[in-house]
């Protein structure tokens, strides 16, 4: 199994289109994102259910905030904790509209 196969059987189907999919956020996050940072946010996303709600709410906002610096991100109607989940999924690969049949 591959990483990203990995990452695909873990992370459940966005329910909605990537909203950082355009081509200068891919960019940005090809090239400025570290493997730690990818690997990082695929944690976040995977353990995000374990932590209770208010120290999920701190921590994605923490990280969402540190990564809309990072990347030059300009979506405030974007929440911190789909922006990391939108980051996560792209930094591993993940198709722009990947429903279940597009795996």
């Amino acid at each position: 199994m591959t990483l990203e196969t990995h990452v695909y059987h873990y992370l459940p189907a966005p329910q909605r289109p990537n909203a950082l999919a355009d081509p200068g956020t891919l960019r940005r996050i090809r090239h400025r994102l570290t493997l730690e940072e990818r690997e990082l946010l695929l944690d976040l996303c995977l353990r995000a259910d374990r932590l209770g709600t208010r120290a999920r709410y701190d921590l994605m906002e923490e990280v969402g905030a540190h990564y809309r610096r990072k990347l030059e991100i300009d979506q405030p109607h974007l929440s911190a904790e789909n922006l990391v989940r939108d980051l996560a999924a792209l930094a591993f690969g993940g198709a722009v509209d990947s429903g279940p049949g597009n795996r």
